[in-house]
């Protein structure tokens, strides 16, 4: 509106087409210049131009503010059309003809050269302003500058700030300061400011946004393309559409009405100025001093600001800046200060005593004031006097402020000194005439006299006394200063004279075992004693306690009690008694040693006692061994010096230790088997070895102090056994072993304490007991672990390091009865051991416990699988081992005395070699094994204690097992005993337990068999025969699916060879229920079959069709209880088969 008004007024009164001041910087921005042919430019309109409206164009290089370069550069006029030019309009200007412009953009508008050629040098500048008279500018503090573009560029000349050349580089036509009143970047550009300048420039970026956004945009070098091979299209049709948003037009600030207050301003200070007028679109009022723009020294957006005026006066220049506005005229004032009042006065002297008058100051200023001090100085604040005495001694500023127009203040420094400090003192008020000289300590101003009265020998300089050259009594020392404000003090003193301490002995020398001597006192009594160290004495009687001395000379002290104490030292010697010293070379001997002698390491020449029972040589000492009984002894040796002493040392006769050789026989009563060859005494230390011939057994009562039984021997006592017992088995490696202990009072703590175990998870160490009853079977003890160990009970170990494992106590002599268990969640087994020091036969074992055990089998652990042992493979259970029965009923198993047995080369078990094989399964490093026995008189039925299960009290991933030839009810064997006739009827399944894709070799030992006898393995899925009894002979095969039971491999033992010819019998097939829910069928032939399933009534409960191809489980719907009928069809027969429901 405002623009509006302005444009009609001059319209109607000057009536010529336009005036000044209608565009500001930034209106307009450059968007093209070429030099090369045709040189030209271009700009976009970021506002709306009045009609009529004039700019000027013009290459001349600018050299400073104030003027132009001097040269022939074009300067043309550019007219608007009388419509005006709406705001987001591409003008462009186009040298086709020379000096003629050819506008592009707009219609009706002008374009008139006014001076010089139209003719860009390498790399030019443009720049666009308008002038108050619309007349070209002469210089260029004449000209409002609106828009600049560049694109020369020198390394040397660059200015680092503006982008454009710096001042006084101006020497050319193609260089330019930036145009003043401008700022690159804003509303100007240098498009090359890094170099290398180019000839050709052209915005590339976007045309579309706000007015000011699209400024911002176009005076960004980054935003640009340039070039020296050829010109650019700067017409609008080079450009995309603009679509600018233009934003209103910018009010300047009105030039600021300014005053101040107050109207007297002192010297520093403070003033207001007060700002009139409106800031319209600029942010702030800026306030400069020296000259409008010259240094700013705040701003402001209200209409005051406070300011410090210097002396004499100051002028401030206020204007409103900021915003879309440009720098504008300033408003200004003037501030003339106030001189402060003279405020000086003094006191007459600097420094004063406490005690000195007190000082009233002279008022050399202004009077009238008032007067203050920092705190402690007791001042009258209207006159200015100091009450010295009040006062705190220390150094004060006293102030003195005037009250005048511009108060002023000055400051007076005053030291208060205090009176000197006379403080001194002894450490003590009394001495003794004997003590060490006093030296005072002065606490206050030293430097000065010390005064005393008559009879006191004192150095006046430094106060000490000189205690023996003074009479003893009462006196009073004086301290006298010699400082600036000198003082006095007092302290009072005495002497005393010392005690009298004399003492004596009745003699200057003792024995040790003398009576103690007591000190005779002559001085003064009531004083105690003390002596050199090693004196036991009495310190308040002097007696001495000779033997609890140590012999010396020592010097004895008696000191005084009374006020000053004396002391006085006698000289007293202890004699030692005699060194009775001696020793013999060992404190105990065997009656067949050599005598010994002592030596005698004291005083020799003495004589020697013992005990009786010792034949003993009372002048040397020398013991005679076998004419001695028995015994331990004391021996006494008493000397026969000045000071008679005697000693002692205890000696033992005993027999030494007895080893068990065997060289004869068993009989531990034979001395023949003994080393010495006698038959070990009742405290003879035994040790039974290992790898003998011949092991002891005690058929009366014996008694010892120690038996050790080493790893690898045994002992059968036949009677009681008295003594301690140190059972040793070795455990050669570091892996789990199955153990027990032949020792009765064995408890979990002492075990734990005298081995090292291996550690486990968390506190876990290596022995574990087993349990048939929940989830987990094996539970680890602790460090922490205590218990009995029940004799029969079985464990697992495992120690840190390959050593014995070692348990004493007492032995187990009878019967031992031990507790199964067949009640388990989880299975029958139960972990048990030999708790004997002889070896158990595992047959013998299971036929006397049969009752208690679901079959006569025993199972031990080998390191790498749990071995079957039944009575058609028995084995010697080593003392100490542990191993696993099957119970079949809960109750106490029993080991009887009458089964142990010695396993030396004499007497090791002999069996008749039976027909038999061991078939083997390896996959890798893990080899497991199943054993097959013939022997007459036995079936293909089960045989208690010639066929044993598998152990599965732990679970395992790979297993081979058989199953019964006839009847087979599922159980799968490591051990099967087959009747030694008809080899060729029989069939046996293999079962096998292991994951796809493992490869399995299979291989065979075979014992005592005909050598026309052959041992075939069949593979029904290959449909493939291998005799594995010969050389060598193996069978590979790689699992296609997970096996775990029969159905797939049978082994074969005929005269003939084997081949497959298609015929193939269901003689081996078995049908039985593995529960109630579930029916079993083993030793299938490979193909379709269909089982049914009749109750005696004849009625059909089953009927379900399957591939088979071995094995095959078929789920029961719940029935009643009886006999049914099972019929099974396959492709290559039928068989009927009766099975019983529970």
């Amino acid at each position: 509106m405002k623009k509006l008004l302005f444009f009609l007024t001059i319209i109607g009164i000057l009536s010529i087409p336009k005036s000044f001041a209608q565009l500001v910087a930034g209106d307009i921005a450059f968007i093209g210049m070429n030099a090369d042919g045709p040189e030209g430019y271009s700009f976009i309109t970021l506002t709306d131009i009045p009609g009529n409206e004039i700019i000027f164009f013009s290459d001349r290089g600018i050299v400073s503010n104030n003027s132009y370069l001097l040269g022939d550069e074009g300067t043309y006029k550019f007219t608007a059309p009388s419509s005006g030019i709406p705001c987001g309009t591409i003008v462009s200007f186009d040298e086709n003809t020379v000096d003629v412009y050819t506008i592009s953009g707009v219609n009706g508008a002008l374009m008139t050269k006014l001076t010089g050629p139209a003719n860009f040098g390498t790399a030019d500048q443009v720049y666009a302003y308008q002038t108050s008279g619309n007349t070209i500018s002469v210089t260029p503090a004449d000209a409002t500058f609106i828009a600049g573009i560049q694109g020369e560029y020198d390394v040397l000349t660059v200015d680092p700030i503006t982008k454009w050349s710096q001042a006084g580089s101006v020497t050319n036509t193609s260089r330019s300061i930036i145009p003043p009143g401008l700022t690159n970047g804003v509303n100007c550009i240098s498009v090359t400011p890094s170099g290398p300048e180019k000839d050709n420039l052209r915005y590339k970026g976007t045309l579309t946004g706000t007015s000011t956004y699209l400024r911002a945009e176009i005076n960004n070098h980054l935003n640009w393309e340039t070039t020296d091979n050829g010109s650019y299209n700067i017409t609008p049709s080079g450009y995309n559409t603009p679509a600018v948003t233009c934003v209103a037009p910018c009010s300047q600030p009105d030039v600021a009405t300014v005053t101040f207050s107050p109207a007297t301003i002192c010297e520093g200070g403070t003033a207001t100025l007060n700002i009139a007028g409106n800031l319209n679109d600029a942010t702030e009022w800026s306030v400069y001093t020296g000259a409008c723009g010259g240094t700013l020294i705040g701003t402001t957006t209200g209409t005051s600001i406070n300011v410090t005026p210097t002396s004499p006066s100051t002028t401030y220049f206020v204007r409103g800046e900021g915003g879309c506005t440009t720098a504008s005229s300033c408003g200004s004032v003037t501030i003339t200060t106030t001189t402060a009042d003279n405020a000086n006065f003094n006191y007459g002297s600097t420094t004063f005593c406490t005690s000195d008058s007190d000082p009233t100051p002279t008022i050399t200023g202004l009077a009238g004031g008032n007067f203050s001090s920092t705190a402690g100085l007791s001042i009258n604040t209207n006159t200015g006097q100091i009450d010295l005495s009040a006062s705190t001694p220390n150094t004060y500023i006293v102030t003195y402020t005037t009250a005048g127009t511009c108060s002023n203040s000055s400051n007076v420094s005053v030291t208060i000194n205090p009176l000197d400090n006379a403080t001194f003192a002894y450490s003590n008020i009394s001495y003794c005439a004997n003590d060490t000289d006093p030296t005072p300590t002065i606490t206050g101003l030293p430097g000065g006299a010390f005064t005393s009265s008559g009879g006191l020998s004192i150095n006046a300089s430094t106060g000490q006394v000189d205690l023996s050259a003074s009479t003893p009594g009462f006196y009073i020392i004086t301290y006298i200063t010699t400082g600036a404000c000198n003082n006095s003090s007092n302290v009072p003193f005495i002497v005393d004279a010392v005690d009298d301490a004399s003492f004596s002995y009745s003699a200057a020398s003792y024995c040790a075992n003398d009576l103690d001597p007591t000190a005779n006192i002559t001085g003064a009594s009531g004083g105690t004693f003390s002596s050199t160290a090693g004196l036991s004495i009495n310190t308040s009687t002097g007696q001495i306690d000779l033997s609890a001395s140590i012999p010396n000379t020592y010097t004895i002290t008696y000191a005084t009690s009374g006020t000053c104490s004396n002391s006085s030292n006698v000289s007293v010697t202890i004699n030692a008694l005699d060194n009775a010293s001696f020793n013999y070379a060992a404190a105990s001997y065997t009656n067949n040693d050599t005598d010994p002698t002592p030596t005698i390491t004291g005083i020799p020449g003495g004589t020697f006692s013992s005990t009786a029972g010792l034949s003993l040589n009372t002048s040397t000492g020398e013991i005679d061994l076998s004419a001695s009984t028995l015994g331990t002894y004391t021996i006494t040796y008493q000397t026969t010096g000045a000071c008679p002493n005697s000693a002692s040392v205890s000696v033992t006769i005993q027999t030494s230790v007895v080893t068990w050789t065997g060289t004869l026989n068993n009989d531990w009563n034979d001395t023949q088997n003994w080393n010495p060859a006698i038959v070990p005494p009742a405290n003879a230390d035994i040790i039974i070895p290992s790898s003998l011939n011949n092991y002891p057994t005690a058929s009366n009562a014996v008694t010892f102090n120690s038996l050790t039984i080493n790893s690898g021997a045994s002992f059968i006592p036949q009677s009681t056994v008295t003594g301690s017992v140190t059972f040793k088995r070795n455990i050669p490696t570091t892996n789990w072993y199955l153990a027990s202990t032949p020792i009765a009072n064995e408890t979990l703590q002492n075990i734990i304490a005298n081995n090292t175990f291996a550690t486990g998870t968390g506190v876990n160490i290596g022995i574990g007991s087993y349990s048939n009853d929940g989830a987990t079977p094996w539970f680890y003890a602790n460090t922490a672990s205590t218990g009995n160990f029940i004799p029969g009970l079985g464990v697992s170990i495992k120690l840190d390091t390959p050593n014995d494992l070692s348990s004493t106590g007492n032995l187990n002599t009878s019967n031992v009865m031990f507790p199964v268990s067949a009640s388990g969640s989880r299975n029958k087994f139960n972990l048990i051991g030999n708790p004997y020091t002889a070896y158990v036969n595992s047959d013998n074992f299971a036929s006397v416990n049969t009752d208690k055990l679901t079959e006569k089998t025993v199972w031990l652990w080998n390191g790498t699988e749990y071995k079957s042992y039944n009575s058609i493979d028995p084995i010697e259970i080593a003392p100490g081992q542990g191993f696993f029965v099957e119970a079949s009923t809960d109750g106490a198993i029993a080991f009887s005395t009458a089964n142990r047995s010695h396993q030396g080369t004499d007497t090791f078990m002999r069996q008749t070699p039976k027909t038999s094989f061991e078939l083997f399964i390896e996959n890798n490093d893990t080899k497991k094994s199943t054993k097959v026995f013939y022997v007459a008189g036995k079936t293909t039925d089960f045989d208690n204690g010639y066929d044993s299960k598998m152990f599965n009290g732990v679970s395992s991933d790979f297993e081979v097992f058989t199953q019964l030839v006839s009847n087979n009810k599922g159980k799968n064997l490591a051990i099967q005993t087959l009747p030694d006739a008809n080899y060729d009827s029989m069939e046996i399944p293999v079962g096998i337990k292991a994951a796809a894709g493992k490869e399995i070799t299979f291989s065979l030992n075979a014992s005592n068999f005909n050598d026309d006898l052959k041992i075939f393995l069949e593979d029904r899925l290959t449909n493939t025969f291998t005799p594995l009894n010969e050389a060598n002979s193996t069978y590979k095969v790689t699992l296609s699916k997970n096996l775990d039971g029969i159905g797939r491999f049978y082994i074969h033992t005929t005269n003939s060879t084997l081949s497959i010819d298609g015929t193939v019998t269901l003689e081996n097939t078995s049908i039985y229920k593995l529960d109630n829910t579930t029916l079993r069928i083993a030793g299938l032939p490979q193909g379709n079959a269909n089982i049914k399933l009749y109750s005696m009534l004849g009625k059909q409960v089953v009927k379900t069709t399957f591939t088979s191809n071995g094995t095959k489980d078929i789920a029961l719907p719940l029935l009643a209880k009886g006999v049914y009928l099972v019929k099974l069809e396959t492709e290559k027969g039928k068989l009927n088969k009766k099975i019983i429901l529970e």
